[in-house]
């Protein structure tokens, strides 16, 4: 099996066929070709985000608070329970 990928001027992925044995990270539109990682990396999330070099997915940076429902409640995340835990609610000021 093979694999096309047709790439704008950004290296952006604008049409793909996936053979995920050629490269670390199948092709998928929107992501970006990483030339030096030899992966497709997918849009990042956020601008705080951390891309992880092992398994090409953006992480939330651990050391950083997130309001992730716009409700003023914020949350870290934690990778050894790979999720997120509360660390402030507003309405316990």
């Amino acid at each position: 099996m093979r694999y096309f990928a047709e790439l704008d001027e950004n290296n952006l992925v604008i049409n793909a066929i996936v053979d995920t044995s050629i490269t670390n990270n199948p092709a998928a539109i929107g992501f970006t070709y990483d030339e030096n990682l030899n992966a497709f990396i997918p849009p990042q999330p956020d601008p705080t985000y951390i891309l992880n070099t092992q398994t090409f997915e953006w992480e939330p940076d651990e050391n950083l608070e997130y309001d992730l429902h716009g409700d003023g409640k914020l949350y870290r995340y934690n990778k050894e329970l790979t999720g997120w835990i509360p660390t402030w609610d507003p309405e316990d000021s």
